[in-house]
């Protein structure tokens, strides 16, 4: 089940992203499949979503319940924008290379 924000994410509202944090809700947690809000912005190729979530926090690295990465959530939807964006914090090299 996703909270308000794993909703607002998923949807890139960055109005509700900040106003929810603001109200204490967290910008990390995860949901039952252990997706982070920042997993879905990424998913949805949200980027200014991408990049309030990370400024409040978000964890770039953090892995679901899959091992997925906010980072392969992007590349396996093609938000190429999100992946690039994400690939410079992470390092990643191969973002633009395809998926095995």
């Amino acid at each position: 089940r996703n909270s308000a924000m794993h909703k607002a994410a998923a949807m890139g509202q960055c109005e509700a992203i900040g106003m929810l944090y603001k109200l204490g809700v967290s910008p990390v947690e995860p949901n039952e499949d252990g997706s982070t809000p920042l997993h879905l912005a990424a998913a949805f190729g949200h980027l200014p979503a991408c990049k309030l979530l990370v400024s409040k926090g978000g964890d770039v690295g953090a892995k679901d319940s899959d091992g997925q990465t906010p980072l392969r959530e992007a590349k396996l939807w093609d938000r190429r924008d999100v992946l690039a964006w994400l690939a410079t914090l992470t390092g990643d090299r191969t973002w633009d290379r395809p998926l095995s």
